[in-house]
C-alpha cells in the first residue's frame, strides 16, 4: 500500500472517530459497551480535538514528499498509533469494553505498522 493511501485511510478514520466523539460521545462509546460519565464526555470531547487534529494533518501530508518533516511526522504517528495498541490491549485484556474494542486494537496495529514500516523501514 502507497504511504499516500496510508496518510488518506488513517485522515478518514480519525475524522470520523473524532466527530463522532465530539458530537455524539455517549452513543459512540455505547456501541462499545462503555458507560461514560459527564467528565467522561468532556474527556472523549478533548480526544475529538485530538483526533480531528490529526485527521487534519495526515490529509494535508498524504501527497507530500520525502523530507524531514514528514519523518517527524511519521514518526508521532507511529508513536501515537502504538501507544493506542497498548492502551487498547489492556482495555481488552481487562474486559473493559465489549468484543468491538478489538477492532480499534486491530486498526491501530496496522496503522502502528504502517507508519513505522514508512517512518523506519522504507527510505
Amino acid at each position: 500500500m502507497k504511504l499516500r493511501t496510508v496518510f488518506a485511510a488513517a485522515a478518514v478514520i480519525a475524522i470520523l472517530f473524532g466527530l463522532g466523539l465530539l458530537l455524539i460521545p455517549q452513543q459512540l462509546s455505547d456501541v462499545y459497551g462503555v458507560e461514560l460519565s459527564v467528565g467522561g464526555i468532556y474527556f472523549a470531547r478533548l480526544v475529538a480535538a485530538a483526533f480531528l487534529g490529526i485527521g487534519v494533518l495526515s490529509w494535508q501530508v498524504r501527497g507530500a514528499g520525502p523530507s524531514t518533516e514528514r519523518q517527524a511526522i511519521l514518526l508521532g504517528f507511529f508513536i501515537t498509533q502504538t501507544l493506542a495498541v497498548i492502551i487498547g490491549l489492556i482495555s481488552q485484556l481487562q474486559a473493559e469494553s465489549n468484543a468491538l474494542g478489538w477492532s480499534t486494537v486491530i486498526i491501530n496495529a496496522f496503522f502502528a505498522s504502517a507508519f513505522g514500516y514508512y517512518r523506519f523501514m522504507d527510505s
